[in-house]
């Protein structure tokens, strides 16, 4: 299992072609073997993107172990080799922390993390309803208590008008001057 990213890392087109003469095998800080794991891990991205305006490079990987010992040789190691205004790391966590590395906010991709809880609705929409579900019964003593919700209405002097419909249920036996929600589903009348 362990800790999980989702991880977006730029290179300036300079800063790409100092990637490439690092991983090239002949330099002191990385051996054949380290060059061909960070390559593969290159390679290993969910998304790649290139900017035709100025070659910058994007790539992303998501749902990874940034600290694995792969990702670690790309981003701890080859990136720190690079200038620092040439690359620009952003680590999203699964915990939503977020880790910036890198000097190279002005990049042409635009990266940020947002955070939104996103659902699929039902196909009756349940506002202003109540949820149905009875209040808890209390003992006092040997006594039940079942709180209740007393409303007290004006009796309406003359014989009820039915003058309003429901738009919710339909009900058509409603008064708008006396009745507060309909007596059948809950809807507030208007």
């Amino acid at each position: 299992m362990g800790y999980r990213s989702d991880v977006a890392l730029v290179f300036s087109k300079a800063g790409w072609e100092a990637l490439d003469q690092l991983l090239d095998g002949q330099h002191a800080a990385f051996s054949v073997e380290d060059c061909e794991k960070v390559i593969e891990f290159l390679n290993y991205a969910d998304n790649r993107s290139i900017d035709s305006a100025s070659g910058d490079n994007l790539l992303m990987w998501n749902h990874i172990k940034s600290y694995a010992s792969d990702a670690a040789l790309l981003f701890d190691r080859a990136c720190h080799l690079i200038d620092g205004e040439q690359w620009y790391l952003f680590d999203l966590g699964e915990d939503g922390a977020t880790e910036i590395n890198g000097g190279y906010c002005d990049n042409p991709f635009d990266i940020g993390a947002t955070h939104s809880l996103n659902v699929s609705e039902g196909d009756i929409d349940m506002a202003g309803k109540k949820c149905g579900i009875n209040p808890p019964v209390k003992m006092i003593g040997q006594l039940q208590v079942v709180p209740t919700l007393i409303v007290q209405k004006a009796m309406p002097t003359t014989s009820p008008v039915d003058n309003y419909t429901c738009k919710s249920c339909g009900n058509s036996k409603l008064n708008d001057m006396t009745d507060k929600s309909c007596w059948k589903c809950g809807v507030l009348v208007k």
